[in-house]
């Protein structure tokens, strides 16, 4: 199993598999005070193999800040591999307020394993522009 997470502004999942995203790739928050409040949408892609076809998996959400702490609580679901060979395409809206400046990040597991990572820098300023 393969699942490959993306944050984005907004995001839809359609019924022939595919995904609608605005502003996907986010990475970083900006706000020159805490607390800093974030309104997007996870993405995950769960691929399955051959072998996985119909199986029941359970998955879990958490954002987690530098000490290993959950910012928001975990967010629990399950989901259904398809019966041949193929993927399953979570999309999970949500709104979350990071106390502070620092980093953090989403982990995803399924079936009690992490298999995806998705990181965010909350910062006070926006990165220097790189000078040629």
């Amino acid at each position: 199993m393969k699942v490959t997470l993306i944050l984005a502004e907004a995001a839809t999942a359609h019924p022939d598999g595919t995904v609608s995203m605005l502003r996907a790739g986010i990475n970083r928050a900006v706000n020159a005070t805490a607390p800093i409040p974030l309104n997007a949408a996870l993405v995950a892609r769960v691929e399955g193999d051959v072998s996985e076809g119909g199986s029941r998996h359970t998955f879990t959400v958490r954002l987690l800040n530098e000490d290993g702490r959950d910012v928001i609580p975990k967010v629990e679901g399950g989901f259904v591999m398809p019966p041949e060979w193929g993927a399953v395409n979570l999309v999970l809206n949500f709104q979350a307020v990071f106390p502070k400046h620092g980093r953090f990040a989403f982990h995803f597991d399924v079936d009690g394993t992490n298999h995806a990572q998705w990181s965010v820098e909350v910062a006070s300023r926006p990165p220097s522009p790189n000078k040629p």
